[in-house]
């Protein structure tokens, strides 16, 4: 069996069956409380894009095991990434921007570098859940079995306030970088958006 095999299913249909991988959560991804969580979240705090600032929502779906939704106007591209049992990431590219990996240009943000909040946050559930995904990619490596329970629960526990957390502070710091031409929007006229 191949790695992804073991990872996402033998199938297709039961990769979308499972929640993460295998394990004993029979609870399709879709109805799982941390995309149930994220989608509630997404749309109460980021229609503000589309109502005040005239953004489209380019995209919304997964790809691969990340749920991706992007807000788009004109030259600027808001990206929204979460992967379950993980905490969501908020960028914001600029393409009007140049982008250069090897000369250090770049052409977006991650939201979390203006906000303090959001990265004591992130380091908090770092620190918290090391030692668990850990112990996970050791039995997995060991017994050729992903056991995700004690991530799930740790989710349930704390993870589901944090990525609601995440999400609000996300969306009041990209509204202010918005409207006060930060990072990548330092340069992009504010009539325009």
């Amino acid at each position: 069996m191949s790695l992804l095999n073991r990872i996402f299913g033998k199938n297709k249909k039961e990769s979308k069956e499972n929640s993460i991988g295998k394990h004993n959560s029979k609870i399709p991804v879709n109805q799982s409380l941390e995309f149930l969580t994220h989608q509630e979240t997404l749309y109460k705090e980021f229609d503000f894009l589309i109502s005040e600032f005239g953004f489209e929502k380019k995209i919304n779906d997964w790809f691969s095991r990340e749920f991706t939704t992007v807000f788009s106007k004109e030259n600027i591209e808001i990206r929204i990434i979460f992967e379950p049992l993980s905490l969501p990431l908020v960028s914001i590219k600029n393409t009007n921007l140049p982008y250069d990996e090897y000369k250090n240009l770049t052409n977006s943000d991650i939201i979390e570098d203006f906000n303090i909040k959001v990265r004591e946050i992130k380091s908090k559930n770092r620190n918290r859940t090391a030692s668990i995904r850990k112990n996970y990619m050791q039995k997995w490596v060991k017994d050729n079995e992903l056991d995700l329970s004690e991530l799930e629960r740790d989710y349930v526990d704390y993870g589901n306030k944090e990525h609601i957390e995440i999400l609000i502070e996300s969306a009041k710091t990209l509204r202010e970088n918005l409207t006060k031409g930060k990072g990548v929007l330092k340069n992009a006229t504010q009539q325009r958006l």
